[in-house]
């Protein structure tokens, strides 16, 4: 836990060796100039760092770096604070050499300031016991460091002129630089992690290990001795009691040989005093902060009461809380990590008090007045005030626990031992229990009884350390297997030792033989594989690269590569779709297999399971056969457990894989051909000169997807007041369908003739005719296989539904009819008066692409070449200059007067005679295959006195 009143770190990593800071006699009033850009920059990093506060973040560490010093925000991000060139550095009350080095300050172990090595009158660290913190500060540019008596006071060591750090009581830091003149310092205050919560909620009740009445009750004797009374309704015991009990320590080496007094107790903390109180608390606090990113493991919190008095000398710790699942192992209860729920359990930590120091009165009295405490977090924040303290009878401690792996189903299980358990039992013929190399496993008193442990020591053997790789944690009171020779001629077990000291001073000893799971606890990080189904069925696969999973095993590869069994099935495989149940039933589509090379599946030298090669064993490959898949979600991650086991059946190790499944949206599946658009329209022209306006739908397409869903979006058509599903029909709901002969039929676009709603009336384009209307093309899934009735769902809005419009035309009914030059057709008055001739080498047809449509091809006999062309019927002008115009085709007979050829036909007009030269319009109707009729005017200029060319 963090020293909250005088931290060590002040003129270490936080006070980084600049000799500017500890210049004792330089004179920085020499130096403004030059150190005015250094200060100018100081500045600019300090208003980084507030920036970086007001975005909700918070400062986590403070390191020397060279010149200056690095902050480390929550979220990882760094900045460096670093002063400019030093000056020379001296001995305090002399000028130092150029260039010499700054003076040198530590903390030794007797707690004093070391200067340069040589020890000083001041004290690195005060007394807590009455609740007085002084930190080191700076008045009138010099250190004011801590004296024997706990005050401030000051030295000769100049300190103005540098940017410092200092780490404050609530676990903030102020950092100063100087300000723009250099004549002072400027302060700034940045919160540590418990300045950055917004709210701490308490739990609705605390938490006790065991049932109320299985409590004693505290109370006081008439020689003012400890007594205690069995709590016989549960009432007694509050909701919102913090249990607190104290034992008097007296060292008791119950004849353990190894600790034959207190000062050879092997364990790191250091035994109290025959006569201390040792204070503890089973309970455990229920705790909610926001933001849930706070790292609370990181924060002391105490109980304070409405004057702001702390219940001393206690102090809580925060550690992750769990809101289901197993329990948490070793790693987990150590990990500094945040779970990111912001949930957190309080536990009181066991202190030491020296002989009759108020502190059980204290309790007392809070306890019968019922006072409320808030949850303090350093000082910075505070929950409600709804806790209250209870004075119990202390636990005795008789149980050890372990939580290990049960060796038959691979769950979690504890492990439970007397504290003077001799003869090694061992762990699995005992309960069953196993332990995983790689994992830290902590050693614990038995439920409530953990808060009567006063300390622990574990130890084993040197050659089992060595064989195993043991490693222990004696802070944590956990033992860690760094590895599993596995060689038959050494046992699979080793024998722990486990020293505890209770708070009432009674040394005991168990021993234990700790057999160790066959898995290996290497876990190794994939990280997310993203393939594309996009492909024909042999070539439908990726692998599983197994060289990382080799590599996070590490030493125990050997091990590994000896007992792993290969054969096939031996490989566990699994399946889950959010990445916490598995199922060994895999989806089908999907094939996983062990091999030695990733080839396509149709390849003689494909080999899955590698058979027992296991030096063969380089991947995992998944193959996939989307004809089969049904139902699996694109873009959706899904995770492949891989487990792998030894020729017994016994769990060596598993990897676990995150997988996602891409396929092109059904967008992209399709593609327009451009000739046919315009405006990104598809300009459907008819084509059926039988008079049919229906359209293919996949002539317009140079790809898509042919048992897509067709359909008409929302929304009106253009100006019509009505949507495409009023207006036009789909002759099916696929873009392909296929008849009893299993022909392909493809669906057609026309005009809803069913309902009266023809696009051609009278001649004339309605309802609909030449406006874009939406097709909707939809499909749920994805799959190569358009035969296929199932395949890879679409997840992702929007990838499933595909839109085009298209417009359904007439090519002659868009075309015109034109002079062949110049702007009108030109006839003699004369010729008009008998009858003027208008043949193709005047007047042309064309279509929408400006082709020539032959409105001159065609006799009363055959009809017009074009098949697009019904007739064509010249009119008469609106101002009555023609008297008659009528089509007249030209045939030739034979000798029994029947017609033989058929000549271009032409067109006659015939008016009265004109005075003047006079251009008239010669209306031309011309009537396509699909009854729509082209009404158009073409000039005619009837010239007087001039001859027509």
């Amino acid at each position: 836990m963090r020293k909250k009143y005088l931290s060590a770190l002040l003129f270490g990593a936080l006070l980084f060796a600049s000799t500017a800071t500890f210049t004792s006699c330089k004179d920085y009033d020499d130096d403004i100039n030059n150190l005015q850009t250094q200060i100018d920059g100081v500045v600019a990093d300090i208003e980084d760092l507030q920036a970086q506060i007001s975005a909700g973040k918070w400062i986590e560490s403070v390191t020397a770096i060279s010149g200056g010093f690095t902050v480390t925000f929550s979220d990882g991000q760094s900045f460096n604070i670093v002063n400019g060139q030093d000056g020379a550095a001296g001995a305090p009350g002399q000028d130092g050499a150029a260039g010499a080095p700054g003076t040198q300050i530590t903390i030794g172990e007797d707690g004093y300031w070391y200067f340069d090595g040589v020890k000083s009158d001041y004290l690195a660290v005060a007394n807590e016991e009455d609740g007085k913190i002084n930190v080191p500060t700076i008045q009138n540019g010099v250190w004011y460091i801590v004296n024997e008596d706990g005050e401030l006071e000051a030295t000769e060591y100049k300190a103005n002129g540098a940017t410092y750090a200092v780490a404050e009581a609530n676990g903030g830091f102020t950092i100063y630089a100087p300000n723009e003149d250099g004549t002072g310092m400027v302060e700034c205050y940045f919160p540590g992690a418990a300045g950055s919560i917004t709210e701490m909620t308490l739990g609705g009740t605390t938490r006790q290990p065991q049932a109320a009445t299985l409590y004693s009750l505290a109370t006081w004797n008439a020689n003012g001795e400890d007594g205690y009374s069995q709590v016989t309704n549960a009432s007694q015991i509050a909701d919102t009691d913090v249990l607190v009990s104290r034992e008097k320590f007296t060292f008791n080496n119950n004849r353990i040989s190894e600790v034959p007094n207190a000062n050879a107790w092997m364990g790191n903390k250091k035994l109290p005093n025959n006569g201390d109180w040792v204070y503890s608390s089973p309970t455990s606090i229920d705790l909610r902060i926001d933001p849930v990113n706070v790292p609370a493991e990181d924060i002391d919190f105490t109980l304070t009461n409405t004057l702001n008095q702390n219940l001393q000398p206690f102090t809580f710790a925060a550690t992750p809380s769990q809101t289901s699942g197993t329990p948490m192992n070793g790693n987990q209860v150590n990990s500094r990590a945040t779970t990111g729920n912001g949930l957190w359990t309080l536990k009181m930590q066991n202190v030491v008090v020296s002989g009759n120091s108020g502190t059980w009165g204290t309790i007392n009295s809070a306890e019968s007045n019922g006072y409320v405490y808030a949850v303090n977090a350093d000082n910075a924040f505070r929950s409600k005030y709804e806790l209250t303290v209870q004075r119990v009878k202390p636990e005795t401690l008789t149980t050890l626990s372990i939580w290990g792996v049960d060796a038959t189903s691979e769950s979690s299980k504890e492990y439970t031992i007397g504290v003077n358990e001799r003869g090694f039992e061992n762990t699995k013929d005992a309960q069953n229990v196993t332990f995983k190399t790689g994992v830290n496993y902590q050693v614990n008193g038995m439920g409530v009884q953990s808060s009567a442990l006063y300390d622990m020591y574990l130890t084993a053997d040197a050659s089992d350390v060595e064989v195993y790789g043991l490693t222990f944690d004696q802070d944590n009171h956990t033992f860690r297997i760094g590895k599993n020779p596995d060689v038959s001629t050494i046992p699979a077990n080793f024998d722990l030792t486990v020293y505890t000291v209770a708070n009432d001073g009674t040394v005991n000893k168990a021993e234990i033989q700790v057999q160790i799971n066959t898995e290996i606890n290497a876990p190794a990080e994939y990280s997310l594989i993203e393939h594309n189904v996009n492909t024909t069925h042999n070539k439908n696969y990726f692998g599983i690269d197994l060289a990382t999973m080799k590599a996070a095993l590490g030493g125990n590869l050997n091990q590994w590569i000896q007992n792993v069994d290969l054969r096939d099935a031996a490989v566990e495989m699994e399946w889950s779709a959010d990445g916490s149940h598995f199922s060994n039933t895999i989806p089908a589509g999907i094939d996983i297999n062990v091999v030695s090379q990733l080839l396509d599946k149709n390849n003689p030298n494909y080999n899955p399971n590698a058979d027992d090669n296991r030096n063969a064993a380089n991947f995992i490959q998944v193959d996939i056969n989307n004809s089969d898949v049904n139902g699996l979600e694109l873009d959706h991650t899904y995770y492949i457990r891989a487990t792998f086991k030894t020729t017994g059946g016994e769990t060596l190790n598993s990897i676990t894989v995150p997988v996602e499944f891409h396929a092109p949206k059904l967008a992209d599946l399709f593609a327009i051909r451009d000739a046919y658009v315009v405006d990104n329209v598809i300009n459907a022209y008819f084509y059926d000169t039988t008079g049919n306006t229906a359209v293919d739908l996949t002539r317009y397409f140079s790809k898509y997807v042919s048992d897509a869903n067709v359909g008409f979006a929302n929304g009106n058509v253009g100006e019509t007041g009505h949507d495409g599903n009023w207006l036009f029909e789909l002759s099916a709901n696929k873009f392909i369908t296929y008849n009893n002969n299993d022909e392909a039929v493809h669906t057609t676009l026309d005009f809803d003739a069913t309902q009266g709603h023809e696009g051609i009336i009278n001649g004339r384009g309605v309802n609909g005719y030449g406006e874009a209307v939406t097709v909707k093309v939809t499909k749920g899934y994805y799959n190569t296989d358009e035969t296929a009735t199932h395949g890879w769902n679409y997840t992702t809005s929007g990838d499933d539904t595909y839109n085009f419009q298209i417009r359904l035309l007439s090519p002659v009914y868009e075309g015109t009819v034109t002079p062949v030059s110049g702007d009108a057709v030109t006839i003699n008055a004369n010729d008009f008066v008998q009858g003027a001739r208008i043949t193709e080498e005047d007047i042309i047809g064309r279509d929408y692409a400006n082709n020539d449509f032959y409105m001159f091809q065609g006799n009363l006999t055959t009809g017009w070449r074009n098949a697009q062309i019904a007739n064509v019927v010249p009119g008469i002008d609106d101002e009555h200059y023609i008297d008659n115009s009528r089509w007249v085709s030209v045939t030739t007979q034979d000798a029994n007067g029947n017609t033989v050829t058929a000549q271009q036909g032409y067109i006659r007009i015939q008016g009265r005679s004109i005075s003047n030269t006079t251009t008239v319009n010669l209306p031309v109707s011309v009537t396509d295959a699909w009854r729509l009729v082209l009404n158009t005017e073409v000039p005619v200029t009837i010239t007087v006195g001039e001859s027509a060319e």
